[in-house]
């Protein structure tokens, strides 16, 4: 693919041009170790099963942060060597991205590059790619990132996103200085064109669903990205959030309805294929009831023949998402996209024509389903201060994800005291999260 050289508007404004740092990190090893996926995945591949566990692999982490520019691809490979015979490393090459983005080619060299390791017989192998929390990988580095897997990598987990982190996408744009100054104005649509192409490579390859650059197209500016910060979204757009502590502690069935199971199966079964639900997907869920033995869901994870259900997944479910209370959400758009906000005002007075709220809003007035303990703190361990009975009348003002086989709980509000219960023994809502109307959160990219 033909890209042209070094433009100057993939640099966010806010940071001078430096070129980025490549350099081995040993001591990144129990930061990497300590993460689990978000979403678990029944196959992940070999690589990954090494990562998560393996206590001699610290030679084989390089980080790259700071402004991409020419030549930064030549420091990775002085570190990493040969993809496909002369291997420096010894083991399985780890990844660590942190930049506000630079020089696109040098970045789309970088993935190429990283590409290759997937598949060299010679080589230890791509251990994976990652974007840490509070690190941000945005335009070239983002492009660098999703250029890394191969076409036969789809549902694979190999470009981890941790919770917190941000990777952000744009297309090019022309900048009022270059307005009038065609040469460079013609530049700008040709890289524009080539960007295009390669994110229909992409697509094409199953590298990434087109719900990716239906997203990114919209986004023409040095203040514009589509931002991913390791949520539901994250995850369906074939990258795979990764986190430590509460969001990956496993959870159990007690006390979850059969509904809830079936909906947690259907999530799983989704996220697991990289992709977003479609009305073929929507007919199938509708008349094919599913088996959660066969998506993965609680009956194998219990019986240890699957991936443990991660409290995030549980979250989800509940209008939790990532430990926030969801109060306002958009659907998932069935032309596999996420474009609501580029047309919220048209999309206000559609539904409005029919007394509907958009973005939509989730009513947190609710009852207890059983006679539940009522504690000063979310978690098994916070102390108990009362009682709640069964049918009690409740408005939901908080949530919490925790690290206990609860997974998720309620700070209810009702007229005598206030105080935190599981989630799962609140009513649930017909339709606020489940495959059917698989909601998103604002803000929980």
């Amino acid at each position: 693919m033909r890209i042209l050289a070094v433009i100057g508007f993939f640099l966010l404004q806010s940071t001078a041009a430096m070129a980025a740092t490549v350099e081995l990190r040993p001591d990144l090893a129990p930061r990497l170790e300590a993460l689990r996926p978000v979403y678990p995945n029944e196959t992940p591949v070999l690589e990954v099963r090494e990562l998560w566990g393996t206590d001699d692999w610290q030679g084989g982490i390089i980080r790259i942060s700071g402004t991409i520019e020419a030549g930064d691809l030549d420091k990775l490979k002085a570190l990493a060597g040969s993809p496909n015979g002369e291997v420096r490393l010894s083991r399985p090459l780890h990844v660590v991205l942190d930049s506000p983005g630079g020089s696109l080619t040098e970045g789309i060299a970088i993935g190429e590059y990283l590409q290759q390791w997937r598949g060299g017989n010679f080589a230890p192998g791509l251990g994976g790619v990652f974007v840490l929390e509070g690190d941000r990988c945005l335009s070239a580095c983002a492009l660098a990132f999703a250029l890394s897997a191969l076409p036969r990598d789809k549902g694979a987990q190999e470009r981890f996103v941790e919770v917190g982190a941000e990777l952000g996408f744009h297309m090019p744009f022309i900048r009022p200085e270059l307005a009038t100054r065609l040469a460079e104005a013609g530049e700008t649509m040709e890289l524009a064109f080539d960007t295009m192409a390669l994110f229909l490579s992409l697509i094409a390859n199953g590298q990434t669903p087109p719900a990716l650059a239906q997203n990114v197209i919209h986004y023409r500016g040095a203040e514009k990205m589509f931002i991913l910060r390791g949520g539901l979204v994250t995850r369906v757009l074939g990258f795979d959030p990764v986190a430590t502590g509460a969001l990956v502690t496993p959870v159990t069935r007690d006390g979850l309805t059969d509904e809830d199971v079936r909906i947690i199966c259907g999530l799983l079964d989704q996220t697991r294929q990289g992709g977003l639900p479609t009305r073929d997907s929507y007919e199938t869920w509708m008349f094919v009831e599913p088996d959660c033995r066969e998506l993965g869901g609680f009956v194998a994870a219990l019986a240890g023949d699957g991936p443990a259900i991660t409290a995030a997944v549980l979250a989800d479910v509940l209008g939790c998402h990532g430990g926030r209370l969801t109060t306002e959400y958009f659907g998932w758009d069935w032309d596999n996209a996420f474009l609501e906000e580029e047309f919220l005002e048209e999309r206000q007075s559609q539904m409005q024509a029919y007394g509907f709220d958009y973005p939509r809003r989730i009513d947190w007035q609710r009852e207890t389903l059983a006679t539940v303990r009522l504690r000063d703190a979310p978690g098994l361990a916070g102390a108990t201060v009362g009682r709640v009975q069964a049918g009690s009348k409740v408005t939901v003002t908080e949530c919490a994800v925790t690290e206990d086989a609860q997974g998720v709980w309620f700070k209810i509000s009702r007229s005598r005291q206030d105080g935190w219960v599981s989630a799962r023994f609140v009513s649930r809502r017909e339709r606020e999260a489940n495959l059917l109307n698989l909601i998103r959160p604002i803000g929980f990219e």
